[in-house]
């Protein structure tokens, strides 16, 4: 946020600076120089076998947010950088199991595959089920019924 402006120091939380394009000067909040954590989960996990056993969301703030069961012996884990949002994620079923999700970041899309993936949506029908986060805001919390994606919370 504060990049390009000259800093010439401050204290109580006020900096002054000069923007050196326009020349304008005077007193702008120390926060505007901190690196602040935009996303707010910082890994996703999973663990698959022939379906999607679990899912999870760990937090910034050191919380985590565990959806499904144990079990698989599949391992996925992914870390999202700071200024990285989830926006939208996909389930895909087969049947009555989940065998494949797509979590879309503000930087990326990540596959998240069980062993069924590849064939089951060839052989029967395949539903997908998505939500999405509003403009400007990213996805936090997902909403299941039973095994199934239903919505999602937004920040």
């Amino acid at each position: 946020l504060g990049q390009g402006l000259l800093d010439y120091g401050g204290r109580n939380g006020w900096r002054f600076c000069k923007n050196p394009v326009t020349g304008e000067t005077g007193f702008v909040p120390k926060w505007v120089f901190e690196q602040r954590p935009f996303g707010v989960v910082q890994r996703i996990e999973a663990t698959t076998g022939k379906y999607i056993e679990n899912l999870t969301f760990h937090m910034r703030d050191g919380s985590r947010r565990f959806y499904g069961t144990a079990g698989g012996d599949r391992f996925f884990s992914e870390d999202l950088a700071q200024d990285e949002a989830i926006v939208r994620v996909t389930q895909e079923i087969w049947g009555d199991e989940c065998v494949r999700y797509q979590v879309k970041t503000t930087r990326r899309e990540l596959v998240i595959n069980s062993l069924e993936s590849g064939k089951g949506c060839l052989q029967k029908p395949c539903r997908r089920l998505t939500v999405e986060s509003k403009r400007q805001r990213q996805i936090r919390t997902l909403k299941f019924l039973d095994k199934t994606l239903v919505g999602s919370q937004h920040q």
